[in-house]
């Protein structure tokens, strides 16, 4: 018998949140990269500036 890794009721939630919210993407970016960058920019300028600055002008 294979172990789980996630409990059963885990899938319920997330079957239950999926078909309330569907599949909202929070954001997230297609590039991992891109994603990276966000991070890193959302941490150093809050996450609303980081969003914005990820598109435009998000320098270290």
């Amino acid at each position: 018998m294979a172990l789980r890794k996630y409990p059963l009721f885990v899938f319920d939630v997330t079957a239950a949140l999926k078909n309330r919210y569907r599949d909202f993407n929070h954001y997230n970016l297609k590039d991992p990269l891109d994603e990276l960058l966000f991070i890193i920019c959302s941490t150093k300028t809050g996450e609303a500036s980081g969003r914005l600055g990820l598109g435009s002008q998000c320098f270290f």
